[in-house]
């Protein structure tokens, strides 16, 4: 791992983290920013171990843009996809979360996430 991850979640605020996933696990909100702040994501891995019919996907819970390249991942077979978005992340849109979508029921594994927070810069600094 690179120096410039790590300094910058140490730095702005680290969001990052792990979630298995077992075969009933709901969709669900993985990291929320702070107020006034934007959330940056720096790489998120999909591990699918079990499988079942459906996909999974990491969301931007206000654009609904998918993080993972090619859209959702089909939870047919076992898959390992790992996204990596840099030292300086992506930033989601301002106010939103990082969501996990499942509509594979019955698929097994992990989604992990490496993520901080920065604060917004286009808010006015209020007293």
């Amino acid at each position: 791992m690179a120096d410039g991850y790590v300094r910058q979640r140490y730095y702005y605020g680290d969001k990052s983290g792990s979630v298995e996933v077992g075969g009933l696990t709901p969709s669900q909100t993985l990291a929320t920013p702070r107020a006034q702040s934007r959330l940056f994501v720096q790489r998120v891995q999909v591990v699918v171990s079990g499988t079942a019919a459906g996909t999974w996907d990491v969301q931007d819970s206000i654009s609904g843009q998918s993080l993972l390249p090619g859209g959702a991942v089909s939870v047919v077979g076992s898959q390992n996809v790992m996204v990596d978005l840099g030292a300086n992340g992506v930033g989601l849109t301002p106010l939103a979360s990082l969501n996990f979508v499942n509509n594979g029921a019955g698929a097994t594994g992990s989604v992990t996430w490496d993520a901080y927070t920065k604060l917004r810069t286009d808010l006015p600094v209020t007293p």
